[in-house]
């Protein structure tokens, strides 16, 4: 299912350069600079692939933070996917409400983090965020991981590694089977 987001006019936080030149996609993948990666970005639904991650622990072993095939993705020009999953498919009792600590996308709203903790350690500070019931009604209890450090997370779908986009600010999953670039997020790529 893919539905346009609508927003108000805003002041865009990208297009100022001129874009790069298109990876020309492969089998089975799609470019992050054609529809349906728009600007405002795409909702889209991904129920069915089974996305999973695993957070590491320090002690060498792992535990398992999500485990959905319900999943949504926000698309946007030039960036890889974010996705989203619900919180029935999340070990929510590991998340810690950081107080304080929002953003404001000019797209989705106003965005509340959180830390990772697993037995009372902190693992993975601000490693994930949700947009409150108001903000976006298409994300409602929905909560998106940063698949870094990759010291920290193991995530994968479909059995696939996520790789990280680059960039400390960031939350795209790269699926590299099913993702052509390039993408935004590293050296010099902030206002494309």
């Amino acid at each position: 299912m893919l539905m346009s987001l609508s927003f108000p006019k805003h002041v865009s936080s990208g297009g100022f350069l001129a874009r790069p030149e298109p990876i020309a996609p492969g089998p089975g993948q799609e470019s992050v600079w054609a529809p349906p990666f728009t600007r405002p970005p795409t909702y889209r639904s991904v129920a069915g692939q089974h996305a999973i991650i695993k957070v590491n622990l320090p002690d060498g072993s792992q535990r398992e933070l999500v485990n959905s095939k319900a999943g949504t993705q926000i698309l946007e020009e030039s960036h890889p996917p974010v996705w989203y999953f619900p919180t029935k498919d999340i070990a929510m009792e590991c998340l810690r409400p950081i107080g304080g600590a929002s953003t404001t996308c000019e797209f989705k709203g106003q965005a509340r983090y959180f830390d990772v903790v697993v037995g009372g350690q902190l693992v993975a500070k601000q490693a994930c965020w949700t947009y409150g019931d108001h903000e976006n009604p298409l994300l409602s209890q929905r909560v998106a991981f940063y698949t870094k450090p990759a010291e920290a997370f193991e995530a994968t779908v479909d059995g696939e590694r996520v790789v990280p986009q680059e960039g400390d600010f960031y939350g795209g999953w790269i699926v590299p089977s099913k993702l052509a670039g390039p993408f935004k997020g590293g050296p010099g790529s902030r206002f494309w």
